[in-house]
């Protein structure tokens, strides 16, 4: 991938942008950390210690990264940081544009940008990226939330600097947001449904003594890791190789991100035995429920509904700490069921080039769109054929 210096004053901004790296970031690193508490969207995915430990454990190579300053001085307030890659149809197949990073594990890739001036920031980014000798126009974002501030932002400098956007395509993902009540949250579940849930959680109880609990010390989240990783990979997610504590480099990234500052376990034991177990990362209110495991031989009793209703409580209870909630999940996944809120993801097609007209924009989200209905074509005859 393309990579060059670059240290200029913005033509029309105070602004500074620089190409730079993971690893050259590692040495600012409080003023990355000031960034992404004071960020506009906030995104744990792009935070020091999941970037970080994805290009150490995951690519095994710097993530390249347009970082943007508040002024020339060297000292100056990192007001930007926008971790890119080379975009993929499948690994070893490149197309002609660059995307937001994300791997496997990510499902969110707002950029991290400050609150006091957004749309500045971007247009910095954009014409930063533009200016590039020998990168690419196409800039793809594949996992942006459409409804908020940062995406808002977007619309606005784009509009103002005669730029393309096309939305390759939209999709709801599972959310819990403005809960006042738990009991009048769950009423929307129904009589019958809550019946179920009642009972399932009585026959949990006659086990032994359940407990809920949020994990947030140093100590007690090594332990409440260990747990997970265990959990995790007894299930059908170890059986098929999949499961965090599989690989040396996934099982980094995993202690890498979950026994940071940012992070935390809600965990539920039967007798002081963990049986289900959540990681999740809370920056600016926002809680993301990044993983989940189960123990499968509790399976009848819905231990993970359990900790599914148990996070809406929090939420209702602890305003102070929790704003909402995100699942980072896949569209169909079954907490959909239970978290009834919507976040509204967007993938995106941006021509960086200025008055350019929107055909390449189209062009290239039709293209997207084609490999999208492949894919999943094919995942369909798997499917079909396992069955």
């Amino acid at each position: 991938m393309l990579y060059a210096r670059q240290w200029e004053l913005h033509p029309a901004l105070p602004y500074v942008a620089e190409w730079t790296t993971t690893a050259r970031l590692a040495t600012q690193i409080d003023r990355w950390r000031a960034l992404a508490a004071a960020a506009i969207e906030p995104n744990p995915f792009y935070e020091p210690e999941f970037l970080l430990a994805s290009a150490e454990h995951i690519e095994k190579a710097e993530i390249r990264c347009i970082a943007i300053y508040s002024d020339g001085a060297h000292d100056s307030d990192l007001i930007g940081l926008f971790p890119m890659k080379r975009a993929q149809i499948m690994p070893g197949l490149p197309l002609p544009a660059l995307e937001f990073y994300r791997n496997i594990y990510c499902t969110l890739t707002v950029p991290l940008i400050a609150g006091f001036d957004p749309a500045g920031v971007w247009r910095c980014f954009l014409d930063a990226l533009a200016r590039t000798e020998g990168a690419a126009r196409t800039l793809l974002a594949p996992c942006m939330p459409s409804g908020r501030a940062a995406f808002a932002a977007l619309e606005t400098t784009l509009a103002a600097t005669d730029r393309a956007m096309e939305i390759v395509h939209r999709h709801n993902r599972a959310a819990v947001a403005n809960v006042t009540s738990f009991a009048r949250y769950i009423e929307q579940y129904g009589t019958k449904r809550n019946k179920d849930i009642r009972r399932r959680e009585r026959r949990l109880h006659e086990l032994g003594t359940v407990d809920m609990r949020t994990v947030r010390d140093p100590e007690g989240k090594r332990a409440a890791l260990a747990e997970f990783l265990r959990i995790e990979a007894s299930g059908w997610k170890g059986q098929e190789g999949s499961a965090m504590a599989c690989s040396p480099a996934s099982k980094a990234l995993a202690e890498a991100t979950f026994l940071a500052d940012c992070a935390e376990f809600d965990v539920l034991s039967v007798d002081g035995k963990a049986i289900t177990v959540n990681a999740n990362l809370l920056r600016n209110g926002v809680l993301f429920t990044m993983k989940t495991a189960y123990d499968e031989a509790f399976h009848q009793f819905s231990p993970g509904i359990m900790l599914d209703l148990y996070h809406i409580r929090n939420l209702a209870e602890q305003p102070e700490r929790y704003t909402r909630i995100d699942s980072l999940a896949i569209p169909g996944h079954p907490i959909e069921s239970r978290w009834c809120d919507k976040e509204e993801i967007a993938s995106l097609v941006i021509d960086t080039t200025e008055h350019a007209g929107p055909s390449h924009a189209r062009t290239m989200a039709g293209v997207l769109r084609g490999i999208g209905q492949i894919k999943s074509w094919v995942k369909e005859q798997i499917a079909a054929r396992k069955g």
